[in-house]
């Protein structure tokens, strides 16, 4: 007697195998719960490198994500805060802009003319804002 049931054994991505089972059971075929495949070591060159593109694009954006948020806390403890100096009102008030990026940064606020006005200069223009911050108060 000639047996009408075939054993298969799919290795697919977790992500296919829901539809691989929705797929065998609309066809008339009966699905196992599916189990964790991990390749044989003669099999283990053809599946070691193998990643899935999500996985690969998680990957490169976490990985900058992370080496920016080192390059910021390396830089802030070389270079002083970002400042922020709001001269819209006497006395003026300065304070440290820890948001403001990149660290060094400095801000001014004015009321010139009846109009708010906001400079910002990089931490490479530093110098020259400071150096002109004692004639704004004129």
């Amino acid at each position: 007697m000639v047996s009408k049931e075939a054993h298969v054994l799919w290795v697919v991505p977790e992500t296919e195998t829901a539809d691989l089972a929705s797929a065998a059971i609309s066809a008339g075929g009966k699905t196992e719960v599916p189990e964790f495949w991990v390749p044989g070591e003669d099999a283990l060159d053809e599946y070691g490198d193998q990643m899935e593109p999500l996985m690969a694009v998680a990957l490169i954006v976490s990985t900058g994500w992370l080496i920016g948020r080192l390059s910021d806390a390396l830089l802030d403890h070389r270079r002083p805060q970002s400042q922020l100096v709001d001269m819209r009102a006497v006395p003026a008030v300065v304070r440290t802009a820890p948001h403001v990026k990149p660290p060094g940064t400095l801000v001014i606020l004015q009321n010139v003319g009846g109009q708010d006005v906001k400079e910002v200069y990089p931490p490479e223009r530093r110098d020259e804002a400071l150096a002109m911050l004692p004639k704004l108060f004129n």
